[in-house]
């Protein structure tokens, strides 16, 4: 099992935690995907809760590291890409967009990509949800005041595996 601890920004973390990961626990398992186990809050120090996660342990590499050293070759690319577009299929018709596709968000083992850390992931129902992402990987027309509908939340995940793969591919 893998740990996660949510340490900084936990307050608005907390509900979104009680929300949507209890969802995520019951999305079925997928070979492109991490699955989630348990998500739930440890007892703090002066009556703070800490948020956790508990997804399985899966060894790979970090796809990010992986650019940065240039081991992908571009079959290695149009493979991850392949991967990372069933695990978002697989998401997407579970309801649930990641919001945060990066080289940092995937991993690479010997059964093939997968995707990982679900921390601005939105449910497609909850209407209300903006999810966020890292700004280097938001299409430049992201307005974060603006409430996106599921076919825009859909879109930033292939723009942001778009910027993935061209990295994967141009090492930059």
């Amino acid at each position: 099992r893998a740990i996660k601890l949510v340490v900084s920004d936990r307050h608005s973390t907390l509900e979104r935690l009680k929300k949507e990961y209890r969802h995520l626990v019951q999305i079925p398992d997928h070979p492109n995907v991490v699955k989630v186990l348990d998500a739930d809050v440890l007892p703090g120090s002066k009556g703070s809760q800490i948020p956790f996660m508990v997804f399985e342990y899966v060894e790979g590499a970090d796809v990010g590291d992986m650019i940065l050293q240039r081991l992908l070759a571009p079959e290695d690319a149009l493979e991850l890409g392949k991967q990372v577009i069933e695990g978002l299929v697989h998401l997407h018709h579970e309801g649930f967009h990641h919001c945060d596709i990066k080289p940092r968000n995937l991993l690479w083992t010997q059964k093939g990509a997968k995707i990982i850390d679900f921390n601005v992931s939105v449910r497609a129902d909850d209407k209300e949800a903006r999810g966020g992402g890292s700004r280097r990987y938001l299409p430049p027309d992201f307005d974060p005041e603006v409430t996106p509908h599921n076919g825009e939340r859909a879109d930033r995940d292939l723009y942001a595996l778009g910027l993935t793969l061209y990295e994967a591919l141009t090492w930059r």
